[in-house]
């Protein structure tokens, strides 16, 4: 089921450069931002997630313990969830593996403590998501789907404070 058509700018009416910064770090940027399918999530003490956008960028990030890249990619958007409170970017990692112990191994040993784990126990998130690899990140805003990245990403700060700065001023 493929949720995402790319070809023309996203932001092209009203945020000229938005549409290069997003292509520029390897992100997909689709013909029209289409609705995010619902998230219905746990984290791993069962507590379901607040996933909602509103106000907010959430970057839904597909991975698994047994994946080199993701591995490190998980460092890398710890470190960036760090840098943002969660109400203006919030970093959702989705774990594709089989066992909660693999997981929450690599976590402790990792100090991954920023970002929000939760488990597609499952594959129904990743069926309505349309992921067939893994790394995978799509980034939802208002509810919709803005791009995606598949492999690894860009998660440098400096460029989300400017992509905050872009949905600020689209929001004014």
């Amino acid at each position: 089921m493929g949720i995402l058509a790319f070809s023309k700018p996203l932001f092209a009416e009203t945020q000229p450069g938005a549409v290069d910064l997003w292509k520029n770090a390897g992100f997909e940027v689709p013909l029209e931002p289409g609705p995010a399918p619902e998230l219905n999530l746990r984290d791993f003490e069962g507590s379901l997630v607040d996933s909602s956008s509103a106000g907010r960028i959430v970057i839904l990030h597909f991975w698994a313990t047994f994946c080199s890249p993701c591995r490190a990619e998980m460092k890398e958007l710890n470190e960036l969830q760090k840098q943002f409170d969660r109400t203006q970017i919030l970093v959702i990692a989705v774990s594709i593996d089989s066992h909660d112990g693999a997981v929450e191994a690599f976590l402790a040993r990792e100090e991954i403590h920023e970002t929000l784990i939760v488990r597609d126990r499952s594959s129904d998130l990743r069926e309505s998501y349309a992921v067939d690899a893994i790394p995978m990140s799509y980034i939802i805003i208002d509810g919709k789907i803005r791009s995606r990245v598949k492999g690894p990403g860009n998660w440098k700060s400096e460029f989300w404070r400017t992509m905050l700065r872009i949905e600020s001023a689209k929001a004014n």
